[in-house]
């Protein structure tokens, strides 16, 4: 996830002190000038010197700020403007200057110096922490940023997964002041357009060609569209081959899913159900491809999966995902199902009956509970507690 360059921590430190001149390749300055550009803010523009053969950019420490600070209008136009509350740093903290040069002609090089014998009075990370992250840090921010992972989850990765060893590579870009609200601002600001064109390839038609692979070698398809919990429209297309539908529903009662993330080139996600086959071996049977994971677009692609093939799953084991445990209660929900058709005060008998038999633990006592409950039924009700409870508890009860 994290690249850290060969001798970060040699050059972080030269380019941050400048006891000397530092003299670099253009490829070394893409490549290390990330790690410490936040220390540094420009002064003016850029020159031109020695008949327009190198350019000239002078730049302060941060902490130097001789930046006037901007001051809130308190009318704008006749109206009152609400001040907001705002916050500045202390000027005059630091004194170092620093002047940049690149030369224009080959070979190309970039110097950086100091303009006096200044120090700096703080230290690497104390400037990142008071003035704000190096570009390094926020390129793998901004990277994470577009998976659509919340910024509590990309927080978490990035540190290392609670590991004081996994934020090592963080540290080494100067990431230790990295704090939750960065990511949440990153977030903030990305807008992946997930529906442009792509290689004079428009989604629609990569849509329409993949409609037509499909058919052409017999699968099973459907494309939909609902609501999120947002209001937002997202999209989603499952898909299947008839003879692992097979196996799904001979099958099907243990199965596992999970995503593959960004596989193609619209960055979608892909989730694969798979289930065992007769050598115990996990197969996929269905597949479902989302342009944004969430709990509406897997449990309408759950729903086409259980209508091809009358799935009826007594198990299904997902990661630790909130979204994906969300689907699966919203389709297979036993206990719903309950609570839907027994709501009424005349049911409530059979209700707490069948509830009880869902989580027994021995198949007699199960039957003995469902038949308790087609006697203690409304006549309205007790072929239907009959037919679809007590004759299929293989397909829903804890002991089976």
């Amino acid at each position: 996830m994290i690249t850290v360059p060969e001798q970060a921590d040699y050059y972080k430190e030269i380019l941050f002190n400048l006891e000397n001149p530092v003299v670099l390749s253009v490829e070394q300055f893409d490549t290390y000038w990330p790690l410490t550009d936040a220390v540094w803010t420009k002064i003016g523009g850029k020159t031109l010197q020695q008949n327009s053969t190198v350019e000239v950019q002078h730049y302060e420490c941060r902490l130097r700020k001789s930046k006037k600070t901007g001051t809130n209008v308190a009318e704008k136009e006749g109206r009152v403007v609400k001040n907001r509350i705002t916050t500045s740093r202390v000027k005059d903290l630091c004194q170092v200057r620093m002047k940049m040069t690149r030369t224009l002609t080959e070979p190309i090089t970039v110097t950086l110096e100091r303009k006096d014998g200044s120090k700096h009075t703080h230290d690497l990370e104390e400037t990142f922490r008071l003035c704000g992250l190096p570009s390094a840090v926020k390129r793998v921010v901004q990277a994470e940023a577009d998976k659509d992972y919340t910024a509590a989850q990309i927080f978490h990765a990035l540190k290392g997964g609670g590991k004081i060893e996994g934020s090592i590579a963080l540290e080494a870009i100067g990431g230790a002041s990295l704090k939750r609200h960065d990511v949440s601002n990153a977030k903030r600001g990305s807008r992946p357009d997930q529906r442009t064109l792509l290689h004079g390839i428009s989604f629609r038609q990569d849509v329409d060609e993949a409609r037509s692979l499909r058919n052409s070698k017999g699968r099973l398809s459907a494309e939909f569209e609902v609501l999120d919990a947002k209001k937002e429209q997202r999209w989603g297309l499952v898909f299947a081959e008839p003879k692992r539908l097979q196996v799904l529903q001979q099958r099907g009662y243990l199965t596992q899913f999970d995503s593959t993330h960004k596989m193609n080139k619209w960055k979608h996600n892909m989730f694969s159900f798979l289930v065992r086959d007769g050598n115990g071996i996990f197969i996929p049977a269905a597949h479902c491809v989302v342009d944004r994971e969430n709990s509406e677009t897997l449990s309408r692609a759950m729903e086409f999966i259980k209508s091809w093939c009358c799935w009826t799953p007594r198990y299904v084991l997902t990661d630790d995902s909130s979204i994906e445990q969300l689907a699966v209660k919203k389709t297979v929900h036993s206990m719903r199902t309950l609570q839907r058709k027994f709501f009424s005060a005349a049911c409530k008998r059979v209700f707490d009956l069948l509830r009880q038999a869902m989580f027994t633990f021995t198949g007699i006592k199960c039957e003995e509970l469902c038949r308790q409950a087609v006697n203690a039924a409304p006549e309205a009700m007790r072929s239907y507690v009959e037919t679809h409870w007590l004759e299929t508890q293989a397909k829903w009860a804890m002991y089976a």
